[in-house]
Protein backbone atom coordinates (compact mmCIF):
# COMPACT_ATOMS: atom_id res chain seq x y z
CA UNK A 1 0.00 0.00 0.00
CA UNK A 2 1.65 3.28 -1.21
CA UNK A 3 0.30 6.86 0.88
CA UNK A 4 -0.15 8.92 -2.07
CA UNK A 5 -0.44 12.78 -1.48
CA UNK A 6 -2.77 13.87 -4.84
CA UNK A 7 -2.57 17.60 -5.96
CA UNK A 8 -5.18 18.93 -8.49
CA UNK A 9 -4.71 20.78 -11.31
CA UNK A 10 -5.70 24.69 -11.89
CA UNK A 11 -9.13 23.82 -12.15
CA UNK A 12 -9.37 22.90 -8.19
CA UNK A 13 -10.19 20.00 -6.41
CA UNK A 14 -12.77 18.55 -9.26
CA UNK A 15 -14.88 15.75 -8.96
CA UNK A 16 -12.76 13.73 -10.92
CA UNK A 17 -9.95 14.71 -8.62
CA UNK A 18 -12.19 13.00 -5.60
CA UNK A 19 -12.86 10.55 -7.94
CA UNK A 20 -9.30 9.26 -8.70
CA UNK A 21 -8.40 9.40 -5.12
CA UNK A 22 -11.22 6.82 -4.90
CA UNK A 23 -9.80 4.72 -7.47
CA UNK A 24 -6.26 4.61 -5.85
CA UNK A 25 -8.39 3.78 -2.21
CA UNK A 26 -9.98 0.96 -3.94
CA UNK A 27 -7.01 -0.68 -5.35
CA UNK A 28 -5.71 -0.61 -1.55
CA UNK A 29 -3.56 2.33 -1.16
CA UNK A 30 -4.15 5.66 1.43
CA UNK A 31 -4.30 9.08 -0.39
CA UNK A 32 -5.70 12.64 0.69
CA UNK A 33 -6.36 14.99 -1.59
CA UNK A 34 -5.59 18.33 0.08
CA UNK A 35 -7.15 21.93 -1.78
CA UNK A 36 -4.76 24.49 -2.56
CA UNK A 37 -8.13 26.56 -3.80
CA UNK A 38 -9.94 26.16 -0.48
CA UNK A 39 -13.14 25.29 -2.41
CA UNK A 40 -12.85 27.26 -5.69
CA UNK A 41 -13.50 24.93 -8.91
CA UNK A 42 -13.06 25.57 -12.29
CA UNK A 43 -14.26 24.82 -15.74
CA UNK A 44 -11.77 26.17 -17.71
CA UNK A 45 -7.53 27.06 -17.29
CA UNK A 46 -8.02 30.70 -17.98
CA UNK A 47 -10.55 31.26 -15.48
CA UNK A 48 -7.75 29.09 -12.86
CA UNK A 49 -5.38 30.67 -14.00
CA UNK A 50 -7.08 34.07 -13.31
CA UNK A 51 -7.81 32.72 -9.97
CA UNK A 52 -4.34 31.15 -9.62
CA UNK A 53 -2.83 34.56 -10.00
CA UNK A 54 -4.43 35.93 -6.88
CA UNK A 55 -2.74 33.56 -4.59
CA UNK A 56 0.57 33.77 -2.83
CA UNK A 57 3.21 30.96 -4.18
CA UNK A 58 4.30 31.20 -0.41
CA UNK A 59 0.98 30.14 0.99
CA UNK A 60 0.87 27.42 -1.47
CA UNK A 61 4.02 25.69 -0.64
CA UNK A 62 2.78 25.69 2.89
CA UNK A 63 -0.55 24.29 2.09
CA UNK A 64 1.53 21.70 -0.19
CA UNK A 65 4.00 21.31 2.76
CA UNK A 66 1.22 21.04 5.54
CA UNK A 67 -0.50 18.81 2.98
CA UNK A 68 2.82 16.15 2.86
CA UNK A 69 3.19 16.70 6.99
CA UNK A 70 0.40 15.22 7.54
CA UNK A 71 0.89 11.98 5.66
CA UNK A 72 3.01 9.69 7.96
CA UNK A 73 5.47 7.70 6.01
CA UNK A 74 7.60 7.36 3.04
CA UNK A 75 4.76 8.94 0.55
CA UNK A 76 4.15 9.42 -3.31
CA UNK A 77 3.51 13.03 -4.51
CA UNK A 78 1.24 13.21 -7.68
CA UNK A 79 -0.19 15.76 -8.88
CA UNK A 80 -2.23 17.28 -12.52
CA UNK A 81 -0.60 20.11 -14.25
CA UNK A 82 -0.54 23.00 -11.48
CA UNK A 83 -0.57 20.53 -8.95
CA UNK A 84 2.21 18.27 -10.51
CA UNK A 85 5.22 21.19 -10.01
CA UNK A 86 4.39 20.84 -6.26
CA UNK A 87 4.04 16.72 -6.48
CA UNK A 88 7.66 17.34 -8.03
CA UNK A 89 9.09 20.16 -5.69
CA UNK A 90 7.85 18.07 -2.75
CA UNK A 91 9.97 14.55 -4.38
CA UNK A 92 13.18 17.18 -5.44
CA UNK A 93 12.94 18.41 -1.34
CA UNK A 94 11.75 15.89 0.93
CA UNK A 95 13.59 12.93 2.02
CA UNK A 96 9.95 10.99 2.95
CA UNK A 97 9.67 11.08 -1.09
CA UNK A 98 9.19 7.63 -2.14
CA UNK A 99 7.90 8.28 -5.85
CA UNK A 100 6.22 10.94 -8.05
CA UNK A 101 3.32 10.56 -10.31
CA UNK A 102 3.27 13.85 -12.61
CA UNK A 103 -0.37 13.46 -14.70
CA UNK A 104 -0.55 16.23 -17.54
CA UNK A 105 2.61 17.39 -16.94
CA UNK A 106 6.03 17.16 -18.01
CA UNK A 107 8.16 20.23 -16.19
CA UNK A 108 12.56 19.76 -15.78
CA UNK A 109 13.42 19.14 -12.22
CA UNK A 110 14.22 22.59 -10.81
CA UNK A 111 16.73 21.32 -7.77
CA UNK A 112 19.03 17.67 -7.58
CA UNK A 113 16.82 14.46 -8.55
CA UNK A 114 17.09 13.01 -5.28
CA UNK A 115 17.31 9.09 -7.54
CA UNK A 116 13.25 8.16 -6.57
CA UNK A 117 11.11 6.23 -9.10
CA UNK A 118 8.52 8.46 -11.13
CA UNK A 119 5.70 8.13 -13.70
CA UNK A 120 5.44 10.85 -16.39
CA UNK A 121 1.77 11.09 -18.20
CA UNK A 122 0.85 13.67 -21.35
CA UNK A 123 -1.33 14.22 -24.23
CA UNK A 124 1.15 14.42 -27.33
CA UNK A 125 0.63 17.62 -28.35
CA UNK A 126 -0.23 19.02 -24.81
CA UNK A 127 1.00 22.86 -25.50
CA UNK A 128 0.99 23.15 -21.43
CA UNK A 129 3.84 20.23 -21.09
CA UNK A 130 7.12 21.06 -22.01
CA UNK A 131 9.22 18.36 -24.36
CA UNK A 132 12.32 19.76 -22.61
CA UNK A 133 11.37 18.65 -19.34
CA UNK A 134 10.03 15.24 -20.39
CA UNK A 135 13.12 14.31 -21.70
CA UNK A 136 14.81 15.50 -18.97
CA UNK A 137 13.07 13.70 -16.57
CA UNK A 138 13.58 10.80 -18.79
CA UNK A 139 16.73 11.14 -18.54
CA UNK A 140 16.80 10.90 -14.87
CA UNK A 141 15.15 7.09 -14.54
CA UNK A 142 11.53 8.58 -15.28
CA UNK A 143 9.13 6.43 -17.10
CA UNK A 144 7.83 8.99 -19.47
CA UNK A 145 4.58 8.07 -21.40
CA UNK A 146 2.76 10.00 -24.19
CA UNK A 147 -0.88 9.70 -25.22
CA UNK A 148 -2.38 10.54 -28.83
CA UNK A 149 -6.11 11.81 -28.35
CA UNK A 150 -7.54 14.10 -25.84
CA UNK A 151 -5.82 17.40 -24.44
CA UNK A 152 -4.13 18.91 -21.35
CA UNK A 153 -6.17 17.11 -18.77
CA UNK A 154 -7.10 14.16 -20.79
CA UNK A 155 -8.18 12.28 -17.55
CA UNK A 156 -10.89 14.28 -16.50
CA UNK A 157 -14.31 12.90 -18.13
CA UNK A 158 -16.02 16.45 -16.66
CA UNK A 159 -13.70 18.65 -19.51
CA UNK A 160 -13.51 19.06 -23.23
CA UNK A 161 -9.94 17.14 -23.67
CA UNK A 162 -10.91 13.82 -21.86
CA UNK A 163 -10.08 10.40 -24.02
CA UNK A 164 -11.13 7.58 -22.36
CA UNK A 165 -8.96 5.06 -23.63
CA UNK A 166 -5.58 7.63 -22.83
CA UNK A 167 -7.00 7.85 -19.21
CA UNK A 168 -7.47 4.12 -19.06
CA UNK A 169 -4.52 3.22 -20.26
CA UNK A 170 -3.00 6.07 -17.69
CA UNK A 171 -4.49 4.57 -15.30
CA UNK A 172 -3.43 1.08 -15.38
CA UNK A 173 -0.03 2.43 -15.92
CA UNK A 174 0.12 4.29 -12.52
CA UNK A 175 -1.79 1.07 -10.75
CA UNK A 176 0.88 -0.69 -12.23
CA UNK A 177 3.75 1.37 -11.09
CA UNK A 178 2.40 1.46 -7.42
CA UNK A 179 1.93 -1.81 -7.36
CA UNK A 180 5.70 -2.01 -7.90
CA UNK A 181 6.40 0.04 -4.81
CA UNK A 182 4.98 -2.52 -2.98
CA UNK A 183 7.59 -5.10 -3.85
Amino acid sequence: MASVVLFHAVLGLRPAVRADAERLRAAGHRVSTPDLFDGHVFDDIDAGMTHRRTLDTSDLLAKATAAADAVDGPKVFAGYSFGSGFAQWLVETRPDAAAGLFLSAGDPPEGTWPGVPAQVHAATDDPWVEEEGLVRLATLGAEVFRYRGGGHLFADPGLPDYDPASAELMWQRVLQFLERLRD
